[in-house]
């Protein structure tokens, strides 16, 4: 199953997305940087701070939609039907 956050859906989306990486520490996220080009992270990457970073130290984390997901292959999966460039993955946090 993926789960897709993102400031377009509403308000709340940050504070969603750092609660989803809380209860899913071994997941995964894209970030997709746009349409068509997505970033592949771990849920713990320093790319995105702890998980109780609130908006006020960067932004809001979903400005960029994340997809999440526990499992790998469901989020390329997702990737895929989205018609993405092959994802790339972080070089920080070397997502397999």
């Amino acid at each position: 199953m993926v789960h897709e956050f993102a400031d377009t859906d509403g308000v709340g989306s940050h504070e969603a997305f750092q609660r989803w990486r809380q209860e899913n520490p071994n997941g995964y996220v894209i970030n997709c940087r746009s349409e068509s080009d997505g970033m592949l992270h771990r849920v713990p990457c320093g790319h995105y701070g702890d998980t109780d970073t609130g908006p006020e130290a960067w932004g809001s984390l979903t400005r960029h939609r994340k997809a999440c997901s526990v499992s790998l292959q469901d989020l390329l999966e997702w990737a895929e039907r989205k018609a993405m460039k092959p994802v790339q993955k972080c070089s920080s946090c070397k997502p397999d």
